[in-house]
């Protein structure tokens, strides 16, 4: 079942680095125009973005045996989850000395792990057929 979990998030991870592929793509074209500034901070973005991606896998595990036991008592994880990882996109843009926004990282935060239920719901509805395969 974990393998099956792993293999689905791998997916989602590839394809969320295809999107980021695209970011870097951009970046060469702002380079071009001489901007080494804008190219500097969207690089900067780009791989907190991937540290990002990272991160949520990382939360997600680690809090997946406790949220179903906090389920069952009626208690949430998400927001907590969602606050470790936004801590820890801050802590990497102070390092990297780029402004912290914290609309655009919530924003970013909620599609990868909206991205990452996808991919397991698709699993309990297929049983992970596909991957099997």
């Amino acid at each position: 079942m974990f393998n099956i979990i792993e293999e689905v998030i791998s997916i989602i991870v590839g394809s969320i680095l295809l999107i980021t592929t695209f970011i870097g793509f951009i970046v060469s074209v702002i380079k071009s125009f001489r901007n080494k500034k804008l190219a500097s901070t969207v690089q900067k973005t780009n791989d907190i973005t991937d540290l990002a991606i990272d991160k949520v896998a990382e939360i997600e595990n680690l809090y997946s045996q406790a949220s179903n036991m906090l389920k069952v008592m009626g208690i949430t994880t998400g927001a907590i989850k969602k606050e470790n990882v936004m801590n820890f996109i801050e802590s990497k843009c102070n390092e990297r000395n780029i402004n912290f926004d914290s609309e655009y990282w919530s924003a970013t935060v909620e599609k990868i792990v909206s991205l990452m239920n996808i991919g397991k719901e698709a699993m309990k509805k297929d049983g992970g057929s596909d991957l099997k395969q």
